[in-house]
């Protein structure tokens, strides 16, 4: 299984029941606020509430790709 992360636009009947069927074939739904990716530290501090990064997390890209790359591996069983 590869990961992805799609941003997709919240209220339509379609975008849910996609959303629906990716969960029932395990995939993970998580949603954030796109008002809280109107800056950088947002876009930090969105994704380590969501995502429930590590505390030492440093808030830059090279911590963002090492996280998600984690948080891949730990639903991919690596």
């Amino acid at each position: 299984m590869n990961g992805w992360v799609v941003f997709v636009p919240e209220g339509t009947a379609e975008v849910h029941r996609v959303l629906r069927e990716l969960e029932a074939r395990g995939g993970r739904v998580h949603h954030v606020g796109s008002s809280d990716l109107m800056t950088e530290r947002g876009i930090y501090d969105s994704f380590a509430e969501v995502l429930k990064f590590p505390g030492y997390f440093g808030r830059n890209w090279d911590a963002m790709v090492d996280c998600l790359d984690d948080l891949c591996g730990a639903v991919t069983g690596g």
